[in-house]
């Protein structure tokens, strides 16, 4: 796997704070992102990010390239995002494993194209959390979809079906005159 956070992530194991430094400046923006994605609340998501950061320094050592520096940073915010939320209430995320869907383009990526982005924001609230949380790694984070797969510890046909259903329910849940 050719990664080029690798060789950070081996300084970083090293002791050098230059090399963390630059894997935030890289990450730090599309992990803080995700963070609030699923904490909703930007000083949470600062601290899980913060507290990722942390882990990465401590854990480098550890880091077993089964997936890329950037997935494996994604993991470790997704669980720091997780522990909060259930010190809050008790997480909705559904965890069924879902049958493997066609992934051809449809009618709902063509309203997606010509949605306003505030119709998005409104129809993504309608999304369950597994959903809105595979839209985001995909096209937010632009992680692969085995690196998902790792990261969430599902079978790659449950991302690409997750990720067919998210976009469907997306399509269905913007206004009429999107889909013109």
């Amino acid at each position: 796997m050719d990664d080029p956070d690798l060789p950070l992530l081996t300084a970083v194991a090293r002791g050098d704070q230059r090399a963390l430094e630059v894997l935030y400046e890289r990450h730090g923006q599309a992990l803080l992102a995700y963070a609030v994605s699923m904490l909703g609340d930007l000083a949470a998501a600062q601290e899980a990010v913060q507290d990722t950061m942390l882990a990465c320094w401590r854990q480098a050592s550890g880091f077993a390239s089964r997936s890329t520096v950037r997935t494996w940073l994604f993991g470790i915010v997704r669980r720091q995002a997780l522990s909060r939320l259930r010190r809050r209430t008790e997480p909705s995320m559904d965890t069924r494993d879902l049958s493997v869907a066609d992934s051809s383009p449809g009618p709902e990526q063509t309203a997606l194209a010509r949605a306003e982005v505030a119709e998005v924001r409104a129809a993504l609230k309608h999304l369950s959390d597994e959903h809105r949380e595979v839209l985001w790694l995909t096209f937010g984070a632009e992680l692969p979809q085995a690196g998902i797969a790792e990261m969430l510890g599902i079978p790659v046909g449950t991302v690409k079906s997750r990720l067919h259903l998210a976009r469907a329910a997306l399509g269905a849940a913007l206004p009429e005159e999107a889909h013109r």
